[in-house]
């Protein structure tokens, strides 16, 4: 569905992709990674709204050569960038109405259909006819879900869907993301949340100063912390990170020394491990 080679980008002096390469197949991309990392400057060469400086991406099997080609993608893709701005004027329905005629939805008995469709998946049949100023900002994180998923695209790009959103209404936003997704779907999403990733993801990859230092799933990621956790009642010396528990005893990432008191990984331990290495990797 989504296959990305050797893309690079540069901002000047600073190179904020380097060689990049990945695939996305139906189900849930993650992209995972510090600030900085180049994970919204991949999802904007992915989306059509920058062009990569090398490298080549092709999204359903076709690549922006031409303006042609930029049509054919733009029909069979939904983005939701990070920062999205809505018509303060506008209702959510007539919003909608809006992106869906820029869409190319057209039939003006379909568009409603479908505008309807994606306000019901995402849970705004009840101020579907309120103006988008009044919306709190878990329901504009819904609107902007609801206009990517307008015409049923291949693929769909969410640049920190989650941003800015309680622990409440990230829940509930991965609940209308599973729900939103049909089985030939191809969601590509990046986040800060080791949480969203462990809850949703099919897949991982993990950028780290313009470059993928892994690709796998959840459960392999969680293995690059193996060995590597362990508590103590003193703060650790040598360790990735560590921080203090509710009960008094430290949590730490790295290497354990002798008589160390190992715990099992989670995600965020081999998110942590990784980056860690990638960082002295590239000192």
């Amino acid at each position: 569905m989504l296959r990305v080679t050797d893309v690079s980008k540069a901002y000047g002096s600073r190179l904020a992709l380097d060689r990049v390469s990945l695939t996305a197949a139906p189900g849930v991309t993650a992209l995972l990674g510090p600030n900085g990392a180049g994970k919204t400057t991949l999802l904007r060469c992915v989306a059509t709204v920058l062009r990569p400086d090398a490298g080549r991406i092709e999204v359903v099997g076709v690549a922006p050569v031409r303006a042609s080609d930029l049509r054919r993608i733009r029909r069979r893709l939904g983005y939701m960038p990070q920062t999205f701005g809505l018509y303060p004027g506008f209702t959510v329905r007539r919003f909608l109405d809006h992106i869906a005629i820029l869409k190319e939805i057209h039939d003006p008995e379909l568009r409603a259909t479908e505008v309807t469709r994606v306000i019901e998946t995402v849970e705004l049949g009840d101020v579907a006819d309120v103006k988008t100023r009044r919306l709190s900002g878990g329901m504009r994180r819904r609107v902007g879900l609801a206009q990517a998923m307008l015409g049923r695209p291949d693929l769909v790009v969410l640049d920190e869907p989650t941003v800015g959103l309680d622990p409440e209404q990230r829940i509930r936003f991965r609940h209308l993301l599973t729900a939103a997704r049909t089985p030939d779907t191809t969601v590509l999403l990046s986040t800060h949340q080791v949480e969203d990733v462990a809850a949703v993801a099919d897949h991982v990859v993990v950028l780290v100063a313009g470059r993928v230092r892994f690709s796998g799933t959840p459960e392999s990621l969680i293995r690059v912390a193996d060995g590597k956790v362990w508590q103590s009642d003193t703060p650790p010396a040598d360790a990735i990170a560590f921080w203090q528990t509710g009960a008094g005893t430290f949590r730490a990432v790295g290497s354990p020394p002798p008589g160390a008191s190992p715990v099992p990984p989670t995600l965020e331990d081999g998110y942590l491990a990784l980056v860690s290495n990638a960082d002295t990797n590239d000192t």
